[in-house]
């Protein structure tokens, strides 16, 4: 989408690079469910950036040279296209999944997989071995998996780094990325909550979906503008 902004491509390529994204977003579906809604928020990240640069700005984001307007638009594109290639590896396994029958199809990853494994599950109709993450809240799960002491730390930092950030440009850029990389993990904590709470020994790398990388960058730039360019 950036080559294209920048016109860097006809309508035909336009068409490829949709249909790519499309069709990458079905074949991780056709594999399993599991953390599908981070790797589309992860794969936005660009425009959600600089969306959220933008609003709190009120100018256009100078690392994509996107308005507002263009970034949100651009996000919700690719975002539908998502959605398109989610749904169309979802009707085949609803096809699959009910021997032909779409309906017995739905309702059985609805009650099996949706109810158990996401949100909205009941833990007197499943196996007592889930009713503890079937009846655990989403907060519950976000708790257990911002309790590391380290990373306690290094989020405590970051949000020093941009209280403290002189610049508004820098301080809304580094928010910016704390947020739109917290978003990937925790929309998985939230939407997958059963999975998340069971799955704990290796949920956690969904953090290094950008999170981890931004909680180290924003202190340590912020510690080199100051040291290197205090004036800025």
């Amino acid at each position: 989408m950036l080559f294209i902004h920048g016109g860097g491509g006809n309508k035909y390529t336009i068409i490829a690079f949709c249909l790519c994204f499309t069709f990458a977003i079905a074949l991780r579906a056709s594999m399993s469910y599991e953390f599908l809604t981070s790797i589309i928020l992860f794969s936005l990240s660009p425009f959600v950036v600089s969306f959220l640069y933008g609003v709190l700005t009120g100018s256009q984001s100078p690392f994509l040279s996107l308005s507002v307007k263009q970034s949100f638009s651009y996000g919700l594109g690719l975002f539908i296209l998502a959605c398109v290639g989610f749904l169309l590896t979802f009707i085949v396994h609803t096809y699959i999944r009910g021997g032909g029958d779409l309906w017995v199809g739905l309702m059985d990853i609805y009650h099996n997989d949706f109810l158990r494994r996401m949100v909205g599950g009941s833990a007197k109709d499943f196996d007592p071995v889930y009713a503890a993450s079937l009846n655990a809240n989403a907060l519950e799960v976000i708790r257990i998996y911002l309790s590391k002491p380290f990373m306690l730390l290094l989020l405590g930092v970051a949000v020093f780094a941009c209280v403290k950030e002189s610049s508004k440009s820098y301080r809304s850029f580094y928010i910016a990325l704390l947020v739109c990389f917290a978003l990937p993990a925790l929309s998985w904590f939230v939407l997958g909550k059963s999975h998340s709470y069971i799955h704990r020994h290796f949920c956690f790398v969904l953090w290094y979906l950008g999170f981890w990388a931004s909680l180290l960058y924003v202190p340590i730039y912020c510690l080199y503008r100051r040291l290197c360019h205090p004036t800025c």
